[in-house]
């Protein structure tokens, strides 16, 4: 079918556009290949992680028992690798390459996790920590409510951690007075706030996000630009556009690394590093 309004007319030189770039196609072509042995050591420093005796997790858990801090830190880096992870196999997974559409649905995980891990660490504060702390954990427990109707599992345990958490907020001055059923931040939010901390040589952050939620969301305008077609006698081939995953994957691991590197620091992983001196 023909347009209602008469298409631009644009060369061949016009539409090759940078995501075709050779040299930029080779960058990322490199890059990818990489990821396998980029997961491998974040991966292992994950799996070391815990706080150490003295360190600033120590002191927040105390403050918070049930679903501390520490915790909630871990469980979101362990989602955010394992999102990374999956694409790092997806690449090297028999020289297949990844689906042409799954790995930026992967990526935003990773970012969203990344980011709340961040907002977690971040205040300078213990109230200010506290009180994001409590606010994740009771946005956590409200999401799984809707379940606990659907089977009829009845709603005690929701009672008691609201009451749980009324009782932790209840220590402190600072958080003596927050409102338990206050709506939680959004997910853009969280991440400019992240995007402050960091430099980027490419996409941000929050570009990346919202370009594959896009693609997750099946804009086609977003999911052209992170396809190649090759069209046969018989058939279309439609594979990942390598330029396009580079550049999204690229802020992803960025915010991992960096969270991870907050994480190691406040848990005191830091500090075993460290050589003794003589």
């Amino acid at each position: 079918m023909d347009p209602l309004v008469e298409p631009p007319r644009i060369s061949k030189a016009d539409a090759q556009s940078k995501l075709d770039d050779s040299t930029f196609t080779a960058l990322a072509a490199e890059s990818l290949m990489s990821l396998p042995a980029w997961i491998a050591p974040v991966t292992e420093r994950v799996q070391q992680l815990h706080p150490l005796s003295g360190c600033r997790f120590e002191e927040d858990d105390l403050l918070k028992p049930t679903n501390p801090p520490s915790e909630q830190v871990l469980n979101l880096l362990r989602s955010g690798l394992d999102h990374l992870h999956a694409v790092a196999d997806a690449v090297g997974e028999d020289g297949r390459g990844p689906r042409p559409l799954a790995p930026y649905t992967l990526i935003r995980a990773s970012i969203e996790a990344s980011s709340l891990a961040v907002w977690l660490m971040l205040p300078g504060t213990k109230d200010a920590r506290l009180k994001n702390s409590i606010r994740l954990s009771i946005a956590n427990r409200r999401a799984t409510e809707v379940y606990n109707k659907k089977y009829d599992l009845g709603d005690t345990v929701s009672k008691w951690f609201k009451a749980e958490m009324s009782a932790t907020k209840a220590q402190r001055p600072g958080t003596r007075n927050m409102n338990l059923d206050a709506n939680f931040p959004k997910s853009t939010d969280l991440i400019l706030e992240t995007d402050k901390r960091l430099k980027f040589s490419g996409l941000a952050g929050i570009d990346a996000w919202r370009a594959c939620s896009g693609i997750a969301h099946s804009n086609g305008q977003f999911a052209g630009a992170a396809l190649t077609r090759t069209e046969t006698d018989v058939s279309v081939i439609v594979t990942i556009k390598a330029t396009t995953l580079y550049m999204m994957l690229e802020p992803a691991k960025q915010y991992f690394e960096f969270s991870l590197r907050m994480a190691e620091e406040h848990m005191g992983s830091h500090l075993s590093k460290l050589k003794p001196s003589l």
